[in-house]
């Protein structure tokens, strides 16, 4: 481009634009313009004109974008543009109320986190699979509480725990089985139902405190289940009543006394 001597300052309404005379050599000769400097988007840019009028009326309407927050607009293409605009519509018709730019943030954010995998090809895939994995790991099946008593019992037993131990176990859910309302599921016992239950039994202090360990042996195990029997977390029986327990005064006997008691008890415990 050749510069002529031919340039003046044209006044926008306030805002001084500077507008050159010039000569382009196209390849069908020389042709004269009138280039507009336009600084209004912080970046220099030189916009063509083939009149004065033209390169006036330029400046107008930039000078009336500035008043109205408008100049970025005026950086971008009209195929930009149309862009700008096909993207808005894709924010807003996902309801979220978000914002173009918030959304384009976050795509940036998450291509970049995901740069580092070579196999990943689109953020859709990966929330796909997150989704996916996160509604298996999360979905639990109800199931009843006197059904959900007998696999307890046989985890208990094929532990490897004393015969005395899973036989107490079947009891006591046994017992909470026949107290509690018929056919309520797992999931929906709370800690009052429990220790009505266990109250309604009039036990002491110590055998309550134990109901309340067993239950929450049983919910942590009924959460670990594969589909868990109860949502991840969910454990009223940790709200149940804790009693204080009174030790009784300890008293030492004699070994006469111990004699006795030995030749009382059987031969041999079961």
């Amino acid at each position: 481009m050749v510069k002529t001597a031919s340039n003046y300052v044209y006044n926008a309404n306030g805002v001084e634009f500077k507008i050159y005379h010039t000569v382009k050599p196209p390849k069908s000769g020389l042709k004269l313009y009138w280039v507009l400097a336009d600084y209004s988007t912080g970046k220099r840019r030189l916009l063509n004109h083939q009149t004065k009028q033209e390169a006036e009326s330029r400046a107008d309407t930039i000078r009336a974008a500035m008043a109205k927050g408008q100049t970025n607009r005026l950086a971008l293409s009209h195929g930009q543009w149309q862009e700008v605009c096909i993207a808005m519509e894709v924010v807003r018709a996902v309801r979220t109320g978000e914002t173009l730019s918030t959304a384009a943030r976050q795509w940036a954010d998450a291509r970049a986190m995901l740069a580092i995998y070579d196999n990943c090809t689109s953020i859709s895939d990966v929330v796909h699979y997150y989704v996916t994995h996160l509604q298996k790991a999360g979905k639990h099946v109800p199931v009843s509480f006197a059904e959900a008593t007998t696999p307890y019992h046989e985890f208990k037993v094929n532990g490897g725990k004393s015969t005395a131990h899973c036989e107490n176990i079947e009891c006591r859910l046994g017992r909470l089985v026949g107290l509690l309302p018929k056919g309520i599921m797992t999931d929906e016992l709370t800690a009052g139902q429990l220790d009505e239950a266990v109250m309604n039994m009039n036990p002491g202090p110590k055998t309550t405190n134990e109901y309340r360990i067993m239950m929450v042996n049983f919910f942590k195990w009924a959460a670990k289940q594969s589909p868990p029997m109860v949502p991840k977390g969910f454990n009223p029986a940790m709200d149940m009543e804790r009693k204080r327990v009174i030790q009784g005064e300890v008293k030492f006997l004699r070994v006469a006394e111990l004699k006795t008691i030995l030749a009382k008890l059987p031969a041999k415990r079961t």
